[in-house]
Order: C-alpha cells, then sequence, then structure tokens
C-alpha cells in the first residue's frame, strides 16, 4: 500500500490524463501555435485561448465531483492486486509444505487462509463495528496471520535442510520444526478465539445502535392518539352547525331535548303566583 502523496499523484495523473481535458489542452496549444504563424492570427489566438479555458473548467469539474471515486477505484485496485500476490506466495508455500509426509503445516496453512477470510471487511461482523475497533482488529489480526506464514515458511525451510542431512544431525532440526508447527497450532487457536470475539462484539455493537433506534410501538401509540384527538376535536367544532332551527329562528329541539322539556315546564308551573283578578 502507497502513501497519501503518491494516491495523490496517481489520482492527479487520471485526471489530467482524461480526453476531456486532454484534447481541449491540445487543440489550445494547436490554435495558439497556429496564431505565432499566420499573419492574421486573432481568430487562432481567441480559439487557443477559449479551448484551453475549457480544458482548465474539465479538471476542475472533474477535480469536484471525480477525484473520491478514482481514489476509491485506485485503492481498491491496489488492494485486489495485493491480496492476489498474498494468495500466489501462499499456494507457493502450500506446494513446498506438502511436499513431506507431515500434513499438519499444510492444513495449519488452509485454517490460515480459512480464518483470515473471517476478518474481511465485507463480512456483516466487521462491518458491524466501530472504525477505531475495526482498525485495530485488521491491524492485530494481519500481524498475527503474517507471524504465522513466516513460521510456516521456516518449518518448510527446515524439512528441505532435514532432508539433506544425516539421520542423527537432522536430531536438533527435527526437534525445531516440531516446535514452531506447535507455534502455528497454537496461532490459529488464537486466531480462532479472536474471530469468535469479533463477532461477539460486532453483534453487541450492532445490537446497541439498533436498541438505541426508534421504537415502533410509541410512535404507532403516539400517531393513534394524535389522529383520535383531531377526530374528536373535529366532531366538537360541527356540533353546532348541526342543529335544525324552525321558520321563526327557533332551535328545532331533538328527541332527547323533547323529552326533559315538559318536566321542565311543569315545575315552572308548580311555583308560579296566581295571577290577580
Amino acid at each position: 500500500m502507497f502513501d497519501r502523496k503518491t494516491l495523490n499523484r496517481k489520482v492527479w495523473l487520471q485526471l489530467v490524463g482524461h480526453a476531456s481535458c486532454t484534447v481541449p489542452v491540445v487543440l489550445a496549444a494547436g490554435a495558439l501555435a497556429c496564431g505565432t504563424v499566420v499573419q492574421d492570427g486573432g481568430m487562432f489566438f481567441f480559439a487557443g485561448i477559449v479551448s484551453f479555458l475549457v480544458g482548465l473548467g474539465a479538471i476542475g469539474v472533474r477535480t469536484v465531483y471525480k477525484y473520491e471515486d478514482i481514489a476509491n477505484n485506485i485503492q481498491k485496485n491496489v488492494e485486489k492486486q495485493r491480496n492476489q500476490e498474498q494468495e500466489d506466495k501462499l499456494d507457493l508455500l502450500h506446494q513446498r509444505l506438502e511436499r513431506d509426509n507431515d500434513p499438519r503445516d499444510e492444513r495449519l496453512l488452509i485454517d490460515l487462509r480459512k480464518l483470515l477470510s473471517g476478518f474481511h471487511p465485507e463480512k456483516s461482523w466487521m462491518k458491524s463495528l466501530e472504525r477505531g475497533t475495526f482498525a485495530q482488529v485488521v491491524v492485530q489480526v494481519q500481524t498475527l496471520f503474517d507471524e504465522c506464514i513466516v513460521t510456516l515458511e521456516n518449518i518448510a525451510d527446515l524439512r528441505d535442510m532435514i532432508v539433506d542431512l544425516s539421520r542423527e544431525a537432522a536430531k536438533g532440526l527435527k526437534k525445531d520444526r516440531e516446535d514452531k508447527i506447535l507455534q502455528v497450532a497454537s496461532g490459529v487457536e488464537k486466531l480462532g478465539e479472536i474471530l469468535t470475539e469479533v463477532q461477539q462484539l460486532g453483534g453487541r455493537q450492532l445490537s446497541g445502535r439498533i436498541s438505541a433506534g426508534v421504537d415502533i410501538t410509541d410512535t404507532a401509540d403516539s400517531l393513534l392518539n394524535a389522529l383520535r384527538a383531531t377526530t374528536k376535536a373535529e366532531e366538537e367544532l360541527r356540533t353546532p352547525y348541526t342543529r335544525k332551527y324552525d321558520q321563526f329562528g327557533n332551535i328545532v329541539k331533538s328527541t332527547e331535548e323533547a323529552e326533559v322539556a315538559p318536566e321542565v315546564e311543569t315545575t315552572g308551573r308548580k311555583h308560579a303566583k296566581p295571577e290577580r283578578l
């Protein structure tokens, strides 16, 4: 992976090297050159300046709208190339480890490659990690993986030397090879534990973000209460306009009001004073 300065240089080369930027500049150079040769070259100078400005404008537009896309594509291509080179290197190492009659070392390599794929950035548990945790996991896992690969390469080197030595001379190297196999086996076991922990951590962090989200039940209840309150308010506003009036402007009593009215009138007569003759 290259640094930011190298990335910017590659991005600018792709920005400026696009046809929409280079063609106007080339035409501008040609027009200006013709303007210096022709006697009446004002039109050529004008066309050259306009074409040059069009080229600059194209560079500016691509810088604003295409810079990040080009940078991301370059990084993805470099990462893809790096991964392919690593896979080719691991394939060669696997072939070296298969030369002996001990299948443990190549099985460890297979397990390592399988575990490393579990830490791919596109895995759901990796996407769920916070940015700082994600970066820390990627760096430490890659470091542990690289150390295991270097140890497996040492195991292959020891095997090649053991083959050329006598049995007595190879005793010490065989012990070293056995110790390194145990070291890699321990690293594979630790890497598996790390993967399990990362999966659980990613699940917890995703669950925490989901729990902090919107409560669907509260939202639905709030909406229902608001709708019911609106309906009640409309009914209260509509009530005065539903009364009926007769031709003299008096309110026509409803059936319920009519049942209560006689009692009120009768009661009024009992307490009324007798009229004088």
